[in-house]
């Protein structure tokens, strides 16, 4: 059994111009913690999520290389937080997002999704091996729900 039998098909897609609040509202519909980031020209370039969001609204000495350790001490309300995201809601997702990402191919074995995702990775984006296009991600709800639900492809070993 191969990943994509995990795949949500057709996610939310991003596009480098796409605003961080366009991309936060499809975050929070999709339920995925991470979308794909298309070029103009339709190929994956990136991942933006929940991580890149959390980022924008903590302190910024919290987010710089070598810098706050622990944040404790600061006592941010939820307005505070919202003022902080909202100075960035308008900047475009091409400019936030993750260029490094694990991406899988319709080959990829359904234990190595799993574990990547176990290892940490948001969403994995399906590509194409042969044209490069994406086919879709796998994420934690769709591990979830293939095997949660009863009526899910069965398998014997």
């Amino acid at each position: 059994m191969s990943s994509t039998s995990l795949m949500l098909i057709d996610p939310p897609l991003l596009r480098e111009d796409n605003s961080v609040e366009e991309a936060a509202r499809a975050l929070l519909s999709s339920r995925v913690r991470s979308l794909p980031v298309l070029d103009d020209d339709g190929h994956l370039v990136g991942m933006f999520g929940i991580h890149q969001l959390l980022e924008m609204m903590a302190p910024k000495a919290a987010t710089i290389e070598d810098g706050l350790e622990d944040a404790s001490f600061v006592n941010d309300s939820v307005p505070d937080l919202r003022r902080r995201l909202d100075n960035d809601l308008k900047i475009p997702v091409g400019k936030m997002m993750n260029r490094e990402f694990t991406s899988l191919n319709q080959d990829t074995p359904l234990t190595q999704a799993v574990q990547l995702l176990h290892r940490g990775d948001d969403s994995l984006p399906v590509i194409d091996k042969e044209d490069g296009s994406l086919l879709g991600l796998v994420t934690y709800w769709g591990v979830l729900k293939a095997v949660t639900d009863p009526d899910s492809e069965k398998t014997t070993d």
